[in-house]
């Protein structure tokens, strides 16, 4: 498949010309639509009510929110879906079209690099190469949550609001993603292209060489780079517990907005205080403000009822009023 997508030898990159790129469009959207378009079948072909009934819908002990997203044909939520993930499929295309243009053409400093395979083995960066690859999925989560963490802003009240660019960000483009507030797989990538942009920006590793010329990158650090872009989102906004993606870490950022920004393989949500567990908000009566609070104290006392108590106590209120069933689903107070 390498080297179907990327040949040895590609001297016909050095034109922009549609009888190679088309290749490449075409593999992309094939790869795309056939694991997001089954991973939908398989999770949600069932579901024909407005809400899950485990008499017709067998994975309804396993789904986190029980409404049918795609109910409500006048919605259009999945033609939505479908139509913001194909324009990043397409995107991710262009990505890898302008590197092998770059690679082939030689710029920046950026030239062709003999495969891991060469049949010849003067590939002189083996050792380098092949354990880099670890290093790329580190960059991908890396890349992500800060990627992310910006698209949300950060608050900034007063005159340092109109410095909050990734309130704007938000407000122009990934508030399109957020649509989705009860995500299914083709959730993953509805975005808004400009949010595509940024994303795919863990893909351009090979770029770095021209500032770095000591990081050389292969060709197979971007295709891994960008096709674990393309294939990560399904399972982690399938919006089932196991045995779907058991993604509720990043379900519950699109149910209640401020929290889970990144993936727990890096846990910078630990570190600045918006990592939040399905339990606790479900405890909480679906009340992030409360569920925050819920798991700081959890962590202090290892005592649930204990915890409750202190939420109550913070909030001058009772436990009552903490567990009650509240919310929105979308951004809350």
């Amino acid at each position: 498949m390498y080297l179907y997508i990327w040949p040895i030898t590609y001297p016909y990159a050095k034109q922009l010309t549609w009888d190679w790129m088309s290749k490449i469009f075409v593999f992309d959207l094939v790869i795309g639509y056939t694991l997001y378009g089954f991973w939908h079948f398989m999770t949600m072909n069932d579901l024909k009510t407005e809400y899950a009934d485990v008499k017709s819908y067998k994975l309804t002990p396993y789904k986190y929110n029980k409404k049918n997203q795609y109910y409500d044909k006048e919605e259009n939520n999945l033609t939505r879906e479908i139509f913001l993930t194909t324009l990043g499929l397409l995107q991710s295309s262009m990505w890898q079209i302008a590197l092998m243009y770059v690679y082939a053409n030689n710029l920046w400093g950026i030239s062709t690099y003999t495969p891991f395979f060469s049949p010849t083995g003067d590939w002189k960066y083996n050792a380098w190469s092949i354990g880099s690859i670890v290093f790329v999925t580190y960059w991908r989560e890396l890349h992500f949550y800060w990627a992310h963490r910006l698209e949300h802003g950060f608050g900034w009240e007063g005159a340092w609001k109109y410095l909050d660019f990734g309130k704007l960000l938000y407000d122009i483009s990934h508030s399109w993603h957020h649509r989705s507030t009860n995500p299914g797989p083709w959730a993953g990538l509805a975005m808004h292209p400009i949010e595509h942009f940024m994303y795919y920006t863990c893909a351009a590793l090979p770029f770095l060489g021209y500032f770095f010329p000591t990081l050389v990158f292969h060709p197979l650090h971007h295709l891994y780079a960008k096709y674990h872009a393309v294939i990560a989102p399904i399972g982690g906004h399938d919006g089932l517990s196991n045995p779907g993606g058991g993604g509720d870490y990043h379900y519950l950022h699109h149910a209640a907005f401020d929290c889970n920004y990144g993936v727990p393989l890096i846990d910078f949500d630990r570190l600045f205080g918006s990592w939040v567990e399905l339990e606790w908000y479900t405890i909480c009566g679906n009340k992030l403000r409360y569920a925050k609070s819920y798991g700081k104290y959890l962590a202090q006392t290892n005592n649930k009822d204990k915890a409750l108590e202190l939420v109550a106590k913070e909030f001058n209120t009772t436990v009552a009023a903490v567990t009650s069933v509240g919310g929105t689903g979308k951004k809350v107070n």
